[in-house]
């Protein structure tokens, strides 16, 4: 005879095998959730590793160009410094040499290795006939990467003055960020900014040719016209593939740029190419007061590459800034 159980019921299961049943899946509960836990224990001992891997690596890096560039002044007392020295896992920095002659001479440096910094000061009394040092003192950090103006409206911006807008061949636009801006994002200068990302609205039509990024601390607030002073070349001129809506596209700089913690911020964006495809688009934060000016043009003469742009043949003052990250090393 065909026996039909309950709805809810288990065939051949009295209640001392409810109770057994209910019994074993606790067991599998408890078993898995320590699995689950081991395993994530096992994942962050894993990244504390490779951490104080990075760090020892940091370490031993920032070591380097500094022992490097106390040999070069000592060989060479007008050695300048200003140089980068690149690893496997990593690279150094030797910042400016500070100071003129044999006496009271500063060599700075900074070691990277993944997200980990160590920085090196160095203060020489003398450096020949040989060095006397009054002190060498070593710091430490990781590098952190924030948005700015994330509180104010965002837009996309599609016309052809955007960075990543290629219906023109060149476009060229400056925003400046004030010291209040990089304070509430939590930024305390002074800082060296390693990285600037922007944020693609729209899908260029074509690759983005020769993207080439200045910086500049500043007493100005807004732009009526181009500034074209003074500012510093970190990043490019350096070709790459079109970044995708939504994507952040993060430019390593070639430089680190010092923000000097009581200036604003002038970030400048230029990008030339010798063709055009219609499509592409910033992201931007609107600020009002003409924190923006760019322009756009076609093979215009003075936008070639290398060169600035600063007079192409569109340009006009607009009330917003590119919505942008900055990837700094915070004050020790």
């Amino acid at each position: 005879m065909l026996h039909l159980t309950r709805k809810g019921q288990f065939p051949c299961v009295n209640n001392g095998g409810y109770i057994a049943l209910i019994s074993v899946l606790i067991i599998c509960a408890v078993l898995l959730m320590i699995v689950v836990s081991f395993g994530l224990s096992s994942i962050d001992e894993v990244k504390t590793g490779i951490q104080e891997e990075q760090s020892w690596q940091a370490y031993n890096f920032s070591n380097l160009c500094a022992e490097d560039a106390l040999m070069k002044l000592r060989r060479d007392i007008d050695y300048a410094g200003d140089q980068t020295l690149i690893f496997e896992s990593g690279d150094c920095y030797i910042f400016p040499v500070e100071g003129s002659g044999n006496n009271d001479r500063i060599i700075k440096t900074r070691g990277t290795s993944g997200n980990q910094i160590k920085k090196d000061e160095i203060w020489i009394s003398q450096v020949n006939p040989s060095p006397e040092l009054l002190y060498w003192k070593q710091s430490s950090g990781s590098s952190r990467t924030t948005e700015l103006l994330t509180s104010a409206s965002q837009s996309s911006w599609t016309s052809s003055y955007a960075p990543y807008r290629t219906y023109y061949e060149d476009s060229i636009a400056q925003s400046i960020y004030l010291k209040s801006d990089l304070e509430e994002a939590g930024i305390s200068g002074p800082v060296e900014i390693t990285e600037v990302c922007l944020y693609c609205s729209e899908t260029p039509g074509r690759d983005i040719a020769n993207m080439r990024i200045k910086m500049k601390n500043t007493a100005a607030s807004s732009l009526s016209s181009f500034d074209t002073s003074g500012l510093t070349v970190v990043y490019g001129p350096t070709s790459y593939v079109k970044p995708a809506a939504g994507e952040w596209k993060c430019h390593t700089l070639d430089t680190p740029f010092t923000w000097d913690g009581t200036s604003n911020l002038l970030v400048e964006s230029y990008r030339n190419d010798d063709d055009w495809t219609s499509g592409g688009g910033n992201y931007v934060r609107n600020t009002g007061s003409g924190r923006t000016y760019a322009g756009y043009c076609d093979s215009c003469s003075g936008c070639g590459p290398g060169q600035d742009c600063y007079s192409p043949s569109q340009r006009r003052s607009f009330s917003y800034v590119m919505s942008i990250k900055l990837t700094y090393i915070p004050q020790d």
